[in-house]
């Protein structure tokens, strides 16, 4: 008997070692085609060997994950190169056990011509490291998902974090890889679209220094090494102050601004201390590696961090690599995505199966697809799902140095677009405790005649004004008294006008305190009056004149009679040359008004505050055109005035000879032109200077009117002609110097012809005695 059941007892087993056998034999492999860069520029595949064999033993030993499969990787170095990534894909696909999805590349550069060849063979690829943002194009990468946040998948958090701290400027630094450029270039419309001044967006090679262009706020992208270097060139080109804020990526290696670099001429020390005189931030992701919630994996960030190190440490004698959670979460994504198609297609009528696929099957392709964009699983790095682009949907972390290290402070959620600050975190701010500014605060004064100025202005304008009224009540009431009869009354109130008008627009002149509107109004205002008083006052002074030269230039006896209506006529000529020019220029190019900004200046005692000065202009295409047809015309009348006035030098009438006066006023006006017009133009930032210049250059001549209609009216001095009272005093004076007059013109004429014939004596003398 004891015999009998040993031999049962060995059939037993015999029988289920056959039905192991039978069922290992069962399994079928489902083949993953795997990219990993071992070597090359970013060799991140190292990091991911260790998470890829713990994925493969865990999946494979699970039975409720792809039962009746074995899945199978035997990994291919790309060297990072796409080229060589390319030959493996046709490798994978050439290969007599068919590659039914592929698990990588790590690389953008080898990514992108994989991903846009594997479409076309129905195969899906998921990635673990490739963050290059024109891999989100669906039209070109359809079947392409990553584990690893798109670099422009930070531009959102960046943007919060600008707007949370209403910075208005920022500026862009980024390196010269599509990563980094595609990135940035959305990073930049999205600023512009929210109103975001990008101050300037420069690109950088490895050799190439950050310029200084006044940026507070600047954003870097790039990798690990580069930013180094741009740390410490930016050190040096002081742009690493206390009045400075730097974004860098969340990603680079713990520390990295105090690793030993033989390509950064500065010191760890000096990288340190660049870092505690700035404001810095870093965006990543959320991947707390000593979370010890369970994930969908079976074990938790905490767990798989220490397992992780233990194989990593075995393969490379070292360990600390945070990002080997994205590989261990791609891998498990693919085991979900094939068990869930698995799943899909065993129900279907007919069934179908996965280890059915081939190329050309777009049914078992789509549902491995459609399971991918359906995943949905908490994984140790995070929860796993992805956008219509196939991108991560991540949590993103934002981070401050602050202490020698970098401190999370809040968190900015995708799904809602929100920013959320960590309970209990604290921002600092080296600046002595305030945010700094995103840019030099520019102050826009306006730069006006001061009151005081002004006012004492005004008062002499007063002063003058009143004078003149004095002096035409003088010139109404006492009209019919001969010394102001003979001054010719009538052409004094046009003197007198013509000064009122004239202090008028130098009043204009300063009040440069009125709206820029109403301003381009004066400017016009007090063109029209200065030149309009320009030509009565000076035009009813010369007419004046003119009529005593014609008066005393008449050689006959017939006697000359030049009425007041008759000069005023004439001033009335000069009054509408006047107003065409005036309305011509008005027409043809008007006056606009403006501002004239002057360099800025720092305000004492905040060097972030300039202060900008303006002044109200008013300007003209053809401005110096127009003031010069003006000028010429006027001084014109100027050069007539001063013939006039050496031609009645000689009048013995004192009343009536204003050559003097005449003299007194050109020459005011020429010299006040000669010494203000330098002084005008080359103080022009110098309101108080300018408008004060040109209230002596065109207020000057008319106070001197006033005065000469003074000197005019009192004139007549105690030994002058005596005739009698009445209407005839004038025409009897007038004749009386005209008498005196050709008297002498004919005596000259005696005298001449009697030197003539003593000559022609003296000759008659010589040829008698020869």
């Amino acid at each position: 008997m004891a015999r009998i059941g040993c031999y049962l007892l060995i059939g037993c087993l015999c029988l289920l070692l056959i039905d192991l056998s039978y069922s290992q034999a069962e399994k079928r492999s489902i083949r993953v085609g795997t990219f990993l860069p071992m070597t090359g520029p970013l060799a991140v595949g190292l990091i991911v060997v260790p998470a890829l064999n713990m994925a493969l033993k865990d999946i494979n030993g699970n039975n409720s994950i792809l039962p009746g499969y074995i899945l199978e990787s035997k990994y291919q170095n790309t060297e990072c190169d796409p080229g060589i990534g390319t030959k493996i894909l046709y490798d994978f696909l050439y290969a007599k056990n068919k590659t039914t999805i592929i698990f990588g590349p790590g690389c953008s550069p080898v990514a992108r011509p994989v991903a846009e060849t594997a479409k076309l063979y129905n195969l899906a690829q998921v990635s673990y490291a490739a963050s290059s943002p024109a891999l989100s194009d669906r039209n070109k990468y359809s079947s392409f998902y990553r584990l690893y946040p798109s670099e422009s998948s930070f531009n959102a958090p960046r943007l919060a974090l600008v707007k949370y701290f209403e910075w208005k400027t920022v500026a862009t630094i980024h390196q010269t890889a599509d990563v980094f450029s595609l990135s940035m270039k959305e990073m930049i419309e999205s600023f512009q679209s929210n109103n975001i001044t990008v101050l300037a967006s420069e690109q950088i090679s490895d050799d190439q220094d950050p310029a200084n262009k006044d940026a507070r706020i600047i954003l870097l992208s790039s990798y690990e090494d580069l930013a180094r270097k741009i740390v410490c060139s930016a050190t040096r080109n002081g742009l690493m102050t206390l009045k400075h804020v730097w974004f860098f990526m969340g990603w680079y290696s713990d520390n990295w601004w105090s690793v030993a670099d033989p390509n950064v001429e500065c010191s760890p020390q000096e990288m340190m201390d660049a870092m505690g005189n700035i404001t810095a931030f870093s965006v990543s992701y959320l991947a707390n590696i000593s979370d010890t919630r369970m994930t969908s994996t079976g074990m938790s960030a905490s767990t798989f961090q220490s397992i992780y190190d233990k194989e990593a440490y075995k393969l490379y004698n070292r360990s600390g690599w945070n990002t080997a959670g994205f590989a261990w979460d791609a891998f498990w994504t693919i085991a979900f995505a094939l068990d869930g198609a698995e799943k899909q297609l065993s129900r279907q009528s007919p069934p179908a199966h996965l280890y059915q696929f081939d190329y050309n099957n777009t049914l078992i392709g789509d549902t491995i697809h459609d399971n991918l964009k359906a995943t949905n699983f908490l994984g140790v790095t995070g929860k796993v799902q992805f956008s219509e682009k196939g991108e991560r949907i991540m949590t993103s972390t934002i981070q401050q140095y602050q202490d020698g290290r970098f401190v999370l402070i809040a968190m900015y959620e995708p799904t809602d677009n929100r920013l959320q600050r960590i309970p209990d975190s604290r921002i600092t701010w080296p600046n002595n405790g305030s945010k700094p500014v995103d840019s030099v605060y520019i102050q826009i004064q306006d730069k006006e005649v001061s009151q005081p100025l002004f006012f004492s202005v005004v008062l002499i304008l007063i002063a003058c004004v009143a004078m003149a009224i004095f002096f035409l009540n003088i010139n109404i009431r006492y009209r019919h008294v001969r010394f102001i009869k003979m001054s010719s009354p009538n052409m004094n109130n046009l003197i007198i006008l013509g000064s009122v008008t004239t202090y008028i627009g130098v009043l204009i002149f300063g009040m440069d305190f009125v709206p820029l509107k109403e301003y381009q109004s004066l400017c016009k205002a007090r063109i029209w009056l200065i030149s309009l008083g320009f030509s009565f006052a000076f035009g009813a002074m010369f007419f004046k004149t003119w009529r005593v030269h014609k008066i005393f230039a008449n050689l006959t006896a017939k006697k000359v009679a030049i009425r007041d209506s008759q000069l005023l006529l004439r001033v009335g000529v000069l009054i509408v040359i006047d107003v065409t020019v005036l309305l011509v220029w008005e027409l043809i190019d008007p006056l606009q008004s403006g501002y004239e900004f002057l360099p800025p200046y720092p305000l004492p005692g905040n060097s972030d505050v300039l202060i900008r000065e303006r002044l109200k202009t008013c300007r003209c295409q053809r401005e110096v055109i127009w003031i010069a047809i003006i000028v010429s015309y006027k001084g014109l009348l100027l050069l007539f005035g001063l013939f006039l006035a050496w031609e009645t030098r000689k009048v013995a009438i004192n009343a009536l000879n204003d050559s003097k006066n005449i003299g007194l006023c050109v020459y005011a006006v020429a010299a006040t032109c000669a010494v203000i017009t330098p002084i005008v133009l080359t103080t022009g930032h110098l309101p108080n200077v300018t408008r004060l210049s040109k209230s002596k250059k065109r207020g000057g001549a008319s106070l001197r009117n006033s005065m000469k209609r003074s000197l005019s009216m009192h004139s007549q001095k105690d030994g002058g002609v005596s005739v009698s009272q009445g209407s005839n005093v004038v025409d009897v004076n007038i004749e009386n110097a005209k008498l005196k007059k050709l008297f002498i013109e004919k005596e000259n004429q005696i005298m001449f012809m009697q030197r003539e014939l003593q000559l022609y004596q003296e000759d008659e003398q010589k040829k008698s005695q020869d």
